[in-house]
């Protein structure tokens, strides 16, 4: 078996064996195999159907499977043809038994078909098995598979799609290893293992909805559209969480590939169009999942990033403003829950909403983002409020026990407190992990700490303190905590709180060298890079790209501490020097 893939397609290479004969299948299931572990569902649970037909030579269907938050008729529409055989029988079937018919709608339905290999000289048979998908209908599958893969007389196909895969893999690690990208040294980026799987991982995310039709332009399926025809005109993405990807991704694609970078973002653009507001978690439409709002720095780090012109700064002000003056869905799938009384005390309360704590720093965070495009707009009533709301993580900050902390919507403190518990003013992660959160107030925060010395100091402790956490809120030890508490460097050394698996803490050594760290934060950069990753190993959550991308922003010695507003801190991680600019 050899596999490879177009962008919207699939090719496999089946070699059998002479003895099979007749005997030769493919086989085709569909469906989401985790909720047909999970047993029956329960009482109320939306059961997703998938179907599988034979049409004459060709197994077609759509599969059904998601997470949610789309409009009627989502899916993946699929046809499988074969070539290099020919087709003797073919069925359909469900996980329990065979169906009659050439149809089957069900939860995991599958297909088959019975061949006959062509055979040449002797040899084991090569039947090659292409695989159309559309998002649109199965038309434009099959205009996919004849534009990605070629017609049935074999003129690209297996080699030819893989020959085409080598040359897209090859300009693209070129973005990441050439004259433009440089390390702090100022010398081209050298190519090795880890930075090439990084590179890789990078660009596998957002995914791209968009098909071109016959006459080459673009169209997709929006699963943002809330009424309406879906199918809309130009670019479309999904597939993002952007509470993880907004820190490195995006920033690092600026620098790499700003053309992606505008057109992703034009994507995002679009599903605003479609829904009226951006995903907070795009899984594949309008998910509630994590918390912020950080599509807001996404589109602020583009408006840094690209040349004057490249987007529409009025409909982009448009997007990111409904997030910070607006209340979002109750159900957490768009926008900012609870945003009334945040506007109206500066934070959220913990006996209001889950989370507040984050929520609170990250709502901060984003307006200060948003105040960045509105600077670039000219809206000055607007820039005036976000700048002050911007500081509102102050609220939080306890000078008692030196950490942000939940509040009650009475400015009661929650209690009790417990600094390396998990508990559920914080999101997967505690006070030691986001604490340190106002990547775009450096200054301001370390005043609040009680100057630069004091904010050094504390940051300086987080990779030498116990390897503890309790597990608070949750209701068992959560793959983030068994990551943070197994971490060791080469030597064996911990990382003390320092929880470089989970995102939050990805900004934390980087402040540390932005507020005078030095050799001490580069010397402990320099520590994660070569201790936790390598060829076949990454050191937690790989979301989207995220930790990958943290370490080629790393390799090249500079990170966006406030993505956005351009800020970088520089430093030679093979050396003892860091600065901030």
């Amino acid at each position: 078996l050899e596999l490879t893939a177009s962008s919207r397609c699939g090719v496999l290479r089946l070699r059998f064996p002479r003895e099979a004969g007749d005997a030769c299948c493919v086989v085709v299931q569909v469906g989401r195999v985790e909720r047909t572990l999970l047993g029956p569902a329960a009482a109320g649970e939306t059961v997703q159907l998938s179907e599988v037909r034979r049409e004459g030579d060709r197994l077609v269907g759509v599969s059904r499977s998601h997470h949610g938050g789309v409009g009627p008729g989502f899916g993946c529409r699929f046809v499988v043809r074969v070539r290099g055989a020919a087709v003797l029988d073919g069925g359909v079937f469900t996980p329990d038994g065979s169906v009659a018919g050439t149809g089957v709608e069900h939860e995991r339905p599958g297909g088959w078909l019975r061949l006959r290999p062509e055979r040449d000289r002797g040899v084991d048979a090569a039947v090659e098995v292409d695989i159309a998908t559309s998002w649109i209908d199965h038309e434009q599958a099959l205009l996919n598979l004849e534009q990605e893969v070629g017609g049935l007389d074999g003129v690209r196909g297996f080699e030819g799609v893989r020959a085409a895969n080598r040359s897209a893999w090859s300009a693209w690690l070129k973005r990441f290893f050439n004259d433009r990208v440089l390390d702090a040294a100022g010398q081209p980026l050298a190519v090795d293992p880890v930075s090439a799987s990084a590179a890789y991982r990078v660009g596998l995310f957002p995914m791209a909805l968009h098909e071109p039709d016959a006459s080459g332009r673009l169209r997709h399926r929006s699963p943002y559209a809330r009424g309406g025809d879906p199918i809309r005109p130009g670019v479309g993405y999904t597939n993002n969480g952007f509470w993880d990807t907004h820190r490195t991704v995006y920033p690092l694609l600026g620098l790499v590939d700003p053309e992606g970078l505008r057109e992703v973002t034009l994507g995002w653009l679009d599903a605003f169009r479609a829904g009226g507001w951006l995903p907070k978690w795009a899984s594949p439409g309008y998910r509630d999942c994590m918390v912020g709002t950080h599509a807001d720095a996404v589109l602020a780090e583009a408006v840094a990033a690209l040349p004057e012109g490249s987007l529409p700064l009025d409909e982009v002000y448009a997007a990111v403003r409904r997030d910070a003056f607006e209340e979002g869905d109750s159900g957490g799938r768009w926008g900012r829950v609870g945003l009334a009384g945040y506007l109206e005390r500066g934070w959220f309360g913990a006996d209001e909403v889950s989370h507040s704590v984050c929520r609170t720093l990250d709502a901060a965070y984003n307006d200060a983002c948003v105040g960045f495009i509105a600077e670039r707009v000219g809206a000055s009533a607007d820039l005036r409020t976000l700048r002050s709301r911007a500081r509102n993580y102050r609220h939080l900050w306890h000078a008692g026990s030196g950490f942000m902390r939940a509040r009650n919507a009475d400015g009661t403190w929650v209690e009790p407190f417990d600094p390396f518990a998990w508990s559920d003013g914080y999101i997967e992660g505690g006070p030691w992990q986001h604490s340190w959160s106002v990547p775009h107030d450096p200054a301001g925060f370390a005043e609040l700490v009680g100057g630069p010395a004091v904010l050094r100091a504390r940051l300086a402790s987080i990779t030498t303190l116990p390897v503890r956490c309790g597990i608070g809120r949750y209701p068992h030890e959560i793959h983030e905590m068994s990551e943070m508490l197994r971490a060791r460097d080469r030597a064996g050394r911990s990382f003390g709180q320092y929880a470089h698996s989970n995102q939050p803490s990805h900004g934390i050594l980087w402040l540390w060298a932005a507020v005078g760290g030095g050799a001490a934060a580069a010397s402990e950069i320099r520590r994660v890079c070569d201790g936790l990753y390598d060829a076949d190993t990454l050191p937690g959550d790989e979301d989207n790209g995220e930790m990958s991308a943290w370490y080629l922003l790393a390799r090249m010695g500079r990170y966006r501490l406030f993505p956005g507003a351009g800020w970088v801190v520089l430093g030679e991680t093979s050396a003892s020097r860091h600065t901030a600019r």
